[in-house]
C-alpha cells in the first residue's frame, strides 16, 4: 500500500512545498499590512505646506513635530538642506512643523498625508513609501506645515511599505494605510 500524503512524496517535493509555504507566509507579510481605507474617526488635514518628498540634506533623524529652534538647527548643518528650505516659510505661532524621514531603494517613492483624530486627540501622519525595484539604498525626507495643533493633541508617524506592482494594480492616485488594529 502506498504511503499517503506528505510521507508519500520525494524529498525533492516536499523541499518545493516548504519552499512554497515560507514564500506565501512572507508575500502575505509584506504586501497584506496595509488598507485602502482611512482609519475610522480620522479626517484628512487638506490645509497644508509641503515640501518636496525629496533628499533634501537636512538629516531629519527622526519624525516628529520641529520648533523654531530645531529647524533653525537642522537647516543649519547642511547647504543643501538651507537652499531647500528657504522659501519654505513657516509661522511657528500659527503653524506646526512636522519634519520626516524615510529609507528604501534608490527609486524609493514617497506620498503623505496627515490625519486628525479628535476622539483620541491625535494627529496621524501616513508615509505611503514605495519600493523602486533599486538594490541601492535611498533616502527621503520633506517638511509639512499645518494649522497648530490643538494643545493636548498626540501626533504619531506611520510608514505604509509597498511596491510600484501594488502601486499600478490600485492606481497610482491610491493611498494605503495601516492595516486596521481590531484589537481596540
Amino acid at each position: 500500500m502506498a504511503n499517503a500524503g506528505v510521507l508519500g512524496m520525494s524529498m525533492k517535493s516536499k523541499i518545493c512545498v516548504l519552499l512554497f509555504l515560507l514564500v506565501s507566509a512572507f508575500a502575505s507579510v509584506s504586501y497584506g499590512q496595509f488598507s485602502t481605507e482611512p482609519p475610522d474617526g480620522y479626517v484628512e488635514v487638506t490645509d497644508l505646506r509641503k515640501t518636496l518628498d525629496l533628499y533634501l540634506g537636512c538629516f531629519i533623524s527622526e519624525d516628529h513635530i520641529y520648533n523654531e529652534t530645531e529647524f533653525l538647527n537642522v537647516k543649519g548643518r547642511d547647504k543643501r538642506c538651507a537652499e531647500a528650505a528657504a522659501n519654505f516659510e513657516i509661522n511657528f505661532e500659527k503653524q506646526t512643523l512636522i519634519g520626516y524621514s524615510v529609507g528604501g531603494d534608490c527609486h524609493l517613492h514617497v506620498r503623505t498625508k496627515l490625519f486628525r483624530s479628535d476622539t483620541e486627540k491625535k494627529y496621524k501622519l501616513i508615509v505611503n513609501k514605495y519600493y523602486g525595484g533599486c538594490r541601492a539604498g535611498g533616502w527621503r525626507s520633506g517638511w509639512i506645515a499645518a494649522d497648530k495643533f490643538p494643545d493636548g493633541y498626540a501626533f504619531e508617524s506611520v510608514e505604509v511599505g509597498t511596491d510600484e506592482r501594488v502601486r499600478r494594480k490600485n492606481g497610482p492616485d491610491k493611498f494605503f494605510f495601516p492595516k486596521p488594529d481590531n484589537n481596540r
